[in-house]
């Protein structure tokens, strides 16, 4: 105990999801919720087990109105993406949640979201 404050550093979370074969960053799906019309009021994307790619792209949407999810709001959702992604960084399914998880500093805590799927 010299008084000096050591600081460990905790292991990397990584981010991103590897959808056919290249690694796509999150970066790209702000378009989701910038984009895509009003009642999107958030989105988390991960990477979800596969069989045939290892892992794909979900979108984890939250809606203003939690009422408003359907299926065809989900596929206009994707070719949203479709419009606007490269193939490989647009989602193949999107799941609908009433409040996505977050720390209590606000920011959006993607592992409890990844963790649904694994």
């Amino acid at each position: 105990d010299d008084g000096r404050v050591h600081v460990e550093e905790a292991p990397l979370v990584e981010e991103g999801v590897r959808g056919e074969g290249a690694r796509v960053a999150h970066a790209g799906h702000g378009a989701l919720r910038v984009g895509a019309g009003p009642q999107v009021l958030d989105v988390a994307v991960v990477g979800v087990p596969d069989e045939d790619l290892g892992e794909s792209v979900k979108a984890v949407v939250q809606l203003v109105d939690p009422l408003e999810a359907n299926a065809a709001l989900s596929e206009e959702l994707i070719a949203f993406c479709r419009q606007r992604l490269a193939s490989f960084k647009c989602p193949r399914s999107i799941d609908f949640d009433a409040a996505l998880p977050r720390h209590p500093t606000g920011k959006l805590y993607k592992q409890l979201v990844r963790d649904r799927y694994r």
